[in-house]
């Protein structure tokens, strides 16, 4: 997997360091998404991580998204509510939900603000 990193990391090897860290707190999160708990998508999505200057990640958004539901996998109906309505099957908000929760808890070394990244997700 490829990282794209913008602003001011300090060294190549912050860079490195970052991607190692990357690498490893997508192998939960590919899980999740392959588990089948979730409904299957095709696409593309490349979510951009907004660090601050304490690490902390400020805002997670998409900045490419072609994903869809993969119709060979949709379930339908997967439940009701209080009023006994029958609620559909999001595959896409589901997907982009876990993505979210994942990413927007990350943490970051200290440094300056500005910084970026982005974090590519492909579906097929």
């Amino acid at each position: 997997r490829r990282f794209a990193f913008f602003g001011p990391w300090s060294d190549d090897g912050t860079v490195g360091t970052m991607n190692a860290m990357l690498d490893e707190a997508m192998q939960p999160l590919v899980g999740m998404l392959g588990g089948g708990e979730i409904g299957r998508v095709v696409g593309y999505l490349a979510c951009k991580i907004e660090v601050d200057e304490d690490g902390y990640v400020r805002d997670v958004y998409g900045v490419c998204d072609t994903l869809q539901a993969d119709w060979e996998d949709f379930r339908g109906v997967i439940g009701y509510d209080e009023a006994d309505r029958p609620v559909l099957e999001d595959a896409v908000a589901d997907v982009k939900l876990t993505i979210y929760e994942v990413l927007k808890n990350l943490y970051f070394e200290e440094g300056e603000d500005g910084r970026s990244v982005v974090v590519p997700f492909a579906f097929e």
